[in-house]
């Protein structure tokens, strides 16, 4: 069972609140204004940000900052569309990094293994996946 949250009014137009960032109440349409800002300086995929009214107390139509998608939802949720794209290419990036370079060249597989090696250190695949890569591609060019 959850405690309800205590929203505050809004410290720009004291409008009621649907959102507390921080010690601060955000009304609708401050709070897509705040979460606006978010995006631009963390890079992050997209967040919800509030289009037209609320139909409900923190809920109403939102707009994706990154993918233009639309739901019903709270401002600065993050956007479900970005998130499973953003995992589809992490997966993709790591079949990539884990597939080896054609033909047995020494500089490739050195360059390749640097590569593992950023992927590893970057939390894309795991130590264990890039030295499974790294030794079959090596039995495989013996």
């Amino acid at each position: 069972m959850s405690a309800a949250i205590d929203l505050w009014p809004c410290d720009r137009c004291g409008a009621p609140g649907v959102r507390n960032v921080g010690t601060r109440g955000y009304c609708w349409s401050h709070s897509g204004e705040l979460f606006a800002r978010f995006t631009t300086f963390t890079g992050m995929p997209g967040i919800g940000l509030p289009t037209g009214v609320a139909d409900a107390p923190g809920v109403g139509r939102v707009r994706c900052s990154a993918c233009e998608a639309t739901w019903i939802g709270a401002p600065g949720e993050s956007c479900d569309w970005c998130r499973r794209h953003v995992e589809r290419l992490q997966r993709h990036e790591a079949e990539m990094v884990l597939t080896p370079p054609d033909g047995p060249d020494e500089a490739a597989m050195v360059s390749w293994a640097q590569r593992m090696h950023t992927a590893v250190s970057v939390g894309l695949v795991t130590i264990e996946q890039a030295r499974h890569a790294y030794d079959k591609a090596v039995r495989h060019a013996a």
